[in-house]
């Protein structure tokens, strides 16, 4: 039986919390869910805590990593010996370690909410409100999901600068 586990998360995060209440609800009646290790958004804690549920749980077949952080796990994922089999992971946010982790086949997948066009569409409102301006109505940001064969060709230089 496949075992999913979730971790790397602040579940005191409404996202993190809908994130792993969606996992639970798509994956919950087909696979056991292992406890959630929390590593509140850092990737020491996500390392160390990653690193222990691993060694302690065996049948860990899944990671879902909900939040950040997850500069740890990919260190965790690196330091696998040869010979275990290395968990199917997905993650969230496109961002140098996650493309380099995913390139190399450490990862599986990406979820990309596109943090950049939160901020921007934040700082184009903040700016209508300033400016005493009507809102404009904007359409919801959809996340992409990024597999080693659609991950998209930028240059290094080009993400390192916005990562």
């Amino acid at each position: 039986m496949a075992v999913a586990w979730a971790g790397c998360c602040r579940w005191s995060a409404r996202d993190h919390a809908e994130r792993l209440s969606g996992m639970r609800e798509v994956i919950g009646d087909a696979h056991e869910i292992a406890p959630v290790v929390e590593g509140r958004d850092r990737f020491d804690l996500v390392e160390t805590r990653v690193a222990r549920a691993l060694a302690e749980d065996p049948a860990i077949t899944a990671i879902y990593s909900a939040g950040a952080g997850n500069a740890g796990l990919v260190r965790v994922l690196e330091a696998l010996p040869p010979d275990v089999t290395r968990p199917y992971v997905f993650l969230h946010e496109l961002v140098p370690h996650s493309r380099r982790a995913l390139e190399e086949a450490r990862i599986d997948v990406i979820i990309d909410q596109r943090p950049e066009e939160e901020v921007a569409r934040v700082v184009e409102h903040l700016t209508l409100l300033a400016d005493r301006r009507a809102l404009v109505r904007t359409e919801p940001i959809v996340p992409t999901i990024f597999l080693r064969e659609n991950l998209p060709q930028v240059a290094a230089d080009a993400l390192e600068q916005a990562g």
